[in-house]
This record gives structure tokens, sequence and C-alpha cells, in this order.
């Protein structure tokens, strides 16, 4: 499980548009950067169409609450933990372990 603990900008849980729902009042919508959403699926070995967090300008602040693993598609973000700090470049896979 992986919580947000901060956000410092804009940031959305998104995946692959649903179609057919727009009678709803749903539109079709989907992840601004498409390719990076599929890059980072494809990292971490999920369908195209599995959840993202998409953020610009300024990464969330994320905690792990388990050993998880994360994909990452975008520029060089600052990755730190208790023991290290670290740069986490575009196209990067990742384990956190507790």
């Amino acid at each position: 499980m992986i919580e947000v603990r901060r956000v410092n900008g804009p940031c959305h849980l998104v995946r692959d548009p649903v179609p057919g729902l727009r009678y709803l009042g749903i539109p079709r919508g989907g992840p601004a950067d498409r390719l990076a959403c599929a890059v980072a699926n494809a990292l971490a070995g999920n369908p195209g169409s599995d959840w993202c967090l998409e953020f610009a300008l300024v990464a969330p602040l994320l905690v792990a609450r388990a050993t998880v693993g994360c994909a990452y598609s975008g520029p060089p973000v600052d990755l730190r933990s208790e023991e290290h700090t670290s740069e986490l470049q575009s196209r990067q896979y990742l384990v956190c372990r507790l």
C-alpha cells in the first residue's frame, strides 16, 4: 500500500479512458501524458489500463506501508528514504521494502 502524505501541486489518479459512459455525464478522460502512463505500466508489468498517479511540477510525498513495486516515467525527481537520497530517472522501476 502506498499512502499519499502531501500533494504539492496537481496530482490525479488516472487510467485509460473507459468509453461508453458519456450518456451518464462521465467524460472520456484519461491521463494527460498517455505515453508516460503506458511506459510506467509496462515497467511494472501491468496491462496498459491500470491506474497511475499522475503529477505535475512537484512530486507528492508518498509513504510505502508495505513492500511495493513502483514504476516511474517522467523527468528526474528526488527520491528520499530514511537511509539515503538519490535521483529517480525516467523509465525506472524500483521496489520499496520494509
